[in-house]
């Protein structure tokens, strides 16, 4: 009688346990299908999409690859999943699973960046960023960031008229950056700065070593304020950054104001571009801030070409070219020099 109770209850054991592995393997395996990432024990913490759109012509099409490039690799250098998708042959259909595959990768707590290099418009009621077929809307990119599983958001759009995103896409853990307010149909020079941030010492407010996508934003901000009164023309672009919804810096704003320049609380001011590298400016950094110049003037001037004159565009054209080749030769004049020391 006794022997037959022992076996009874084993058997009522045995059937637990199996309940509860098999319960258990459900939970891995589902875990396993939801981060696909853990099943080769990689760890992917942030990843970075950068999408740009169509050129509308060869010289805006340059300058746009050319800042989603210097962002991939000043991204690459961190180590950081980077993915470049260009909408000129990819639909928005593409755009969008080829962006939910990617961000599948994260891993629990992962961080997403999301980059928009290119034209867009907004007709009063949506933005719409110009690629290959119907637009990428206002209303496909919501969509879109509401559906995927990822602890914090950071979306860039170096767009015209990219203020009409903020109302669609501000909210919780979400740092949203337009160029240009949502009148602002001119094609930006923000990105110009904003990529140069990454690597800059005057960017690094703090000072750590570290540049914070606030940094970045306040850094320019204030060169693109600089460059259009350099220039003697009318500012045609203003920034805009919302975070977390709960806090917005206009384009106008004083960035004197003690919370802009500490970021207390702010999403974007611990969520980093990259590192600095290097202690000190140099001769070299010197001589590269004088290439970045010039090179800007390049950018600045293809962005207008077809409101300039084709004799004027070509001379000037060539005078910058002319001006960068020997700010070249005279870097890498410098480095012989150096090197027979």
């Amino acid at each position: 009688m006794i022997t037959k109770v022992v076996s009874k209850d084993y058997q009522v054991f045995a059937q637990k346990v199996d309940r509860l592995s098999v319960s258990w393997a459900f939970w891995i395996l589902w875990v396993l299908l939801l981060y696909p990432s853990l099943i080769h024990g990689e760890v992917v913490q942030r990843i970075t999409i950068i999408v740009t759109g169509l050129g509308g012509s060869p010289a805006y099409r340059e300058n746009f690859i050319k800042w989603a490039t210097q962002f991939k690799e000043s991204f690459q250098r961190e180590k950081n999943v980077v993915v470049y998708i260009d909408g000129s042959s990819q639909s928005r259909k593409n755009i969008l699973q080829r962006t939910e595959k990617e961000v599948s990768q994260l891993s629990p707590g992962g961080e997403l960046w999301f980059i928009l290099v290119g034209h867009a418009n907004y007709d009063g009621e949506n933005y719409k960023f110009n690629i290959k077929g119907p637009d990428l809307t206002d209303e496909d990119l919501a969509q879109l960031l509401d559906k995927l599983d990822v602890a914090r958001t950071i979306f860039i759009a170096g767009t015209s008229s990219a203020g009409a995103l903020i109302p669609r896409l501000r909210g919780s853990n979400r740092v949203i950056v337009a160029a240009t307010t949502v009148r602002e149909k001119q094609p930006p020079m923000f990105l110009s700065f904003f990529s140069e941030s990454v690597s800059s010492f005057e960017a690094d407010r703090d000072k750590n070593n570290r540049i914070s996508l606030l940094e970045a934003f306040l850094y320019s901000r204030q060169k693109v304020s600089s460059w259009f009164e350099e220039s003697g023309r009318l500012q045609t672009e203003h920034a805009i950054l919302d975070d977390s919804a709960r806090f917005q810096l206009s384009g106008s704003q004083n960035d004197s104001v003690e919370r802009d320049r500490r970021g207390f609380g702010l999403l974007s001011s611990i969520s980093y571009l990259g590192q600095v590298n290097g202690v000190s400016i140099t001769e070299d950094c010197q001589q590269s801030e004088v290439r970045s110049r010039i090179q800007r003037q390049i950018d600045d001037l293809k962005l207008r070409k077809k409101k300039l004159r084709e004799e004027y565009y070509y001379r000037r054209l060539e005078e910058l070219l002319v001006e960068l080749a020997a700010s070249e030769e005279s870097a890498e004049s410098s480095k012989d020099e150096e090197a027979q020391q």
